[in-house]
């Protein structure tokens, strides 16, 4: 993937921010984390995922000045496995990507939804 986006700007600088834990649900990214709604994926004793992207982010605007164009979501089976995730998969990620462009300043700041 970085060298694909390296092509497709290669005036650019790009960084890329690596924040998971493999066979994470969507909940362990919610901003509003919480024990009970992140072990529905038997997260919970991971903590907040979306408390460790935004230690990330600070660590690399300590070092830089970045400017925020994209998240990749590479979504695995965890949110599948029972009826309420499924049906609250939608909202849950809406809510994920507004909190994400709120946060990090960036209204525009697009999903990429990479093969796998």
């Amino acid at each position: 993937m970085a060298r694909e986006l390296a092509d497709l700007w290669p005036d650019d600088t790009i960084g890329i921010l690596k924040v998971s834990s493999g066979g994470s649900g969507l909940r362990a990214f919610e901003k509003n984390w919480s024990f009970e709604r992140s072990n529905l994926t038997f997260d919970g004793k991971k903590g907040s995922m979306y408390e460790d992207l935004m230690h990330a982010v600070a660590e690399a605007k300590r070092i830089s000045k970045p400017e925020f164009g994209g998240y990749v979501w590479r979504q695995g089976p965890a949110d599948g496995t029972k009826k309420v995730l499924a049906e609250e998969y939608f909202d849950t990620f809406n809510q994920l990507i507004s909190d994400l462009r709120a946060d990090l300043g960036a209204r525009t700041c697009q999903p990429l939804f990479w093969p796998t």
